[in-house]
């Protein structure tokens, strides 16, 4: 509880130099949730479970996993702890997208640099919070200026929502690299979003619990409001 929190001061941000595809997640959009699968496509996905948290990024192009000069797929895992909540997860892999697209250009001759980009991303939650005038989470803050910075990287760079197990590949091959970096048991990524508010008061709420029980167990009277209060 005494690490510092995925915080700022509350702060309004109008401006994005990246479009965020609001219509992806339409319900009237007869298109809703599938992939656009021109130009370059980035699938990123979070994920978590009672132990740990991990996200995924995958690259692909015309229908294939993209490559490094050295044969390796451009499949990226991020093991993220156990205090990093699912939605930190998911707008992690936006923030570690937008930073492969920077890195991938090499100096203006790298993949991203002639391509139209589109980032599929499950989690409606984290697109509406990058889609948001509001800022108060530094992770949010952080992504917003790394989508911006790689847009200066490629030809456009754009977000949709994707619908999640529903047979798109893309996604399910990065849902596949977010869990396989939450259960990797090396050492979190260093990047590893800040301590979330919400876990924070989850945590002080099982203090007080524990505290309570504790008191409790030690009081020798009440002996009719134990009969409903057994702990």
């Amino acid at each position: 509880l005494e690490c510092p929190l995925d915080v700022v001061p509350l702060h309004r941000r109008w401006d994005r130099k990246f479009e965020i595809d609001t219509c992806s997640m339409s319900t009237k959009n007869p298109t809703r949730g599938i992939p656009d699968i021109r130009g370059v496509n980035i699938y990123t996905d979070g994920s978590m479970d009672n132990n740990s948290s991990g996200a995924g990024v995958v690259i692909r192009e015309g229908g294939n996993t993209m490559t490094d000069c050295d044969g390796n797929e451009r499949n990226y895992s991020y093991n993220l702890g156990k205090n990093t909540t699912v939605f930190q997860s998911e707008v992690f892999a936006q923030k570690m997208a937008a930073t492969l697209i920077i890195n991938g250009s090499n100096g203006g001759v790298g993949w991203p640099c002639n391509n139209h980009i589109t980032i599929h991303c499950d989690s409606q939650a984290a697109i509406k919070a990058l889609n948001n005038v509001w800022v108060k989470s530094l992770l949010v803050q952080q992504t917003l200026d790394l989508l911006d910075a790689a847009t200066e990287h490629c030809q456009g760079l754009r977000i949709r929502w994707v619908q999640s197990h529903s047979g798109h590949i893309g996604n399910e091959i990065a849902d596949t690299a977010a869990r396989r970096g939450r259960d990797d048991h090396a050492n979190p990524d260093w990047e590893t979003p800040l301590l979330a508010k919400a876990v924070m008061h989850s945590e002080i709420n099982k203090m007080a619990k524990r505290l309570w029980i504790n008191k409790w167990d030690e009081l020798l009277e009440c002996r009719q409001p134990r009969q409903f209060f057994p702990n």
